[in-house]
């Protein structure tokens, strides 16, 4: 039997325009339909690119599409740009196991766009520093070390560990401990003036 590996990434295309008009402003596909008034499978398949906008007989935007872009205060033609529609439906799927993947990488997936890391990412010096201070000095450090915050360059999770004498797998759950501990609501307290 194969081992099972602990990550599993997903691509799939989707209206991004039609995405910000509704997460900009409401927490789900579902509260933006029940305040609109809009049936959210209807909403869901045109987000996720599963239906055209258009009908096929005539050829004419649907009344869901005219009625959303009438929402938003946009043209159809805007919310709803063919070229996306047309294009190859495809979805990437790949599993990965935790070695194959570089902390650097795993940085850049959209699970850890978070407030948090959008304030590390503006460079909030003042306030990380505050949250930064209620954690033990190693960890403290270790997530500078590796974000480059306070003055410092950005490492690798090797670097930071050779710093520290521990290994490369150890320091990525020190740090990922600690990201967990700033996204606590009592650390949110602290941060949430600068988001």
């Amino acid at each position: 039997m194969m081992a099972q590996k602990e990550i599993r990434l997903e691509a799939r295309l989707r209206n991004n325009i039609l995405y910000h008009a509704i997460f900009d402003n409401w927490r789900s596909v579902n509260a933006f339909c029940e305040d609109k008034g809009f049936h959210p499978t209807a909403v869901g398949k045109l987000l996720n690119l599963k239906v055209s906008p258009l009908r096929k007989k005539t050829g004419n935007y649907r009344v869901i599409c005219q009625r959303l872009a009438e929402c938003f205060k946009m043209l159809p033609e805007d919310l709803f740009p063919l070229y996306i529609y047309n294009l190859e439906k495809q979805e990437t799927v790949k599993e990965i196991a935790m070695a194959e993947l570089g902390w650097r990488e795993l940085r850049q997936i959209p699970f850890f766009a978070d407030p948090v890391e959008l304030i590390m990412e503006k460079g909030r010096a003042g306030a990380i520093e505050k949250a930064l201070a209620r954690f033990d000095r190693r960890t403290s450090e270790m997530i500078k070390m590796h974000f480059g915050l306070g003055g410092k360059d950005e490492r690798t999770l090797g670097e930071v560990g050779k710093e520290f004498a521990v290994s490369v797998g150890r320091t990525g759950q020190i740090i990922e401990k600690g990201i967990r501990k700033m996204r606590h609501p009592a650390n949110k307290k602290i941060l949430e003036e600068y988001y």
